[in-house]
């Protein structure tokens, strides 16, 4: 894990070049935001390593905000394959509601995986370092909102219409 957090501070170190994604694969920009939160949990992870070394396993808030930031993730990726696999064998429209779904989930996970991260690295750096880090996590998480509302409203919309939960 050490070689690739220190590759992962490498990246973060370096000037930042500019990426421009052509990918218009469905959930591309989902697919983006979750290997970035897998580098936010290895940021993360990789931080409290090289502070607390042997001493990690003491630091439960540090390894709970840590978890948190993995499970997220976990979901995250769960969620975008379960939707791609499905649209593989179904229209995109008879699965309009998942790829809602999947957005929404993907919106609020990188939000709640922002605030987790932010907690945990103020938790264990201060100064200069933090800065950076900090710097690194807007980088990770940078995104544009969706409408979640009118996401939320059509799922809704879907399970009135069933008048039962169809998913």
């Amino acid at each position: 894990m050490l070689p690739a957090a220190q590759a992962l501070m490498d990246e973060i170190l370096s000037p930042s070049m500019a990426s421009f994604d052509l990918d218009e694969s469905l959930l591309a920009t989902e697919t983006k935001l979750a290997q970035n939160a897998k580098k936010v949990a290895l940021m993360t992870l990789g931080t409290a390593a090289q502070k607390y070394m042997m001493g990690l396993a003491d630091q439960q808030e540090v390894l709970i905000g840590v978890a948190d930031i993995i499970m997220d993730t976990y979901a995250m990726e769960s969620a975008i394959l379960r939707t791609q696999k499905m649209a593989a064998s179904k229209s995109e429209d008879a699965i309009a509601r998942y790829i809602d779904m999947t957005r929404v989930f993907c919106n609020d996970a990188v939000e709640r995986i922002e605030a987790e991260a932010k907690n945990t690295l103020a938790a264990m750096a201060e100064g200069d370092e933090l800065r950076t880090l900090l710097a690194a996590l807007r980088r990770f998480t940078k995104m544009t909102p969706m409408n979640t509302v009118s996401a939320r409203q059509r799922i809704a919309n879907a399970m009135i219409e069933a008048n039962r939960y169809v998913y």
